[in-house]
């Protein structure tokens, strides 16, 4: 009897586990999720009073966080009276893998996509030119020898970049975007990136060369963790995976390039 009580209970906390486990789930895939009407409407009121967003906005957003609780939520008409314009109608047919094309997304999308995954650009075109630099300016900085300290140098000046972003850049991400935004955080960091790669043509030493590429991994660690995370906000779910890799492709199709550019 003890025997049956006790795994019973064990079996009893793991299925409260599963439970809460899937309870969370549920509310991270839907937020919105078995909140009535009256409550949808408090939480529309108290975004719209913090936003400070102009009230012509209200039926706007108010079709948006009934659509984001039930796709289906204007299939049948309403007892508040909103309904869907014809246009908005079939935007959200167009938007159903049922009844439309994934890929027939507005043009400014995939610009965006495109134009963000170009921030990846300047770390491959950094690593490639690099790797070809060292045949000289290891000589040039007189760090090409056997001696004791030589290949420590030569790691570190060409690690520097990334030991920055492993112990400063990366972890300024969420302030840099809580001050300046998405888009703010990804225009001082590419500036920053394109600078310090200036300043690298310039060094005279070593040591100049390693503070120049430390600062580089300042931008890198940022944008980095910043464009995906921008790129996916505004890409649908159903295609997001694709087009938040293009990050990743335009990462190694700028090798290449950076190899003629080095040639």
């Amino acid at each position: 009897m003890g025997v049956q009580t006790e795994t019973q209970y064990e079996s009893t906390n793991y299925e409260d586990a599963d439970a809460t486990t899937a309870n969370i789930n549920s509310r991270l895939v839907n937020p919105f999720g078995g909140l009535r009407q009256e409550q949808m409407e408090k939480k529309i009121e108290m975004f719209m009073k913090k936003t400070e967003i102009d009230e012509d906005w209200l039926p706007l957003i108010r079709k948006g966080a009934f659509l984001a609780q039930d796709r289906e939520a204007f299939m049948h008409p309403r007892s508040d009276g909103l309904r869907l314009k014809d246009d908005e109608q079939r935007a959200l047919k167009q938007e159903d893998p049922r009844t439309g094309n994934k890929w027939n997304q507005p043009w400014i999308m995939y610009a965006l996509v495109g134009c963000c995954s170009l921030g990846a650009a300047v770390q491959g075109w950094d690593e490639t030119a690099v790797n070809g630099a060292q045949v000289f300016y290891q000589h040039a900085f007189g760090i090409d020898g056997n001696g004791r300290h030589d290949p420590a140098l030569r790691g570190l000046v060409n690690a520097a970049p990334y030991l920055c972003c492993a112990i400063l850049g990366c972890w300024l991400t969420e302030p840099l975007n809580k001050v300046l935004g998405r888009r703010g955080t990804i225009f001082v960091t590419c500036l920053l990136s394109s600078g310090t790669c200036v300043w690298q043509a310039f060094t005279q030493s070593w040591w100049h060369l390693f503070i120049a590429r430390f600062f580089l991994g300042l931008g890198i660690g940022p944008k980095s963790a910043t464009i995906p995370i921008y790129s996916a906000e505004c890409v649908p779910a159903n295609i997001r995976g694709a087009l938040v890799m293009m990050w990743q492709v335009r990462l190694f199709s700028s090798n290449p390039y950076s190899r003629l550019d080095t040639n």
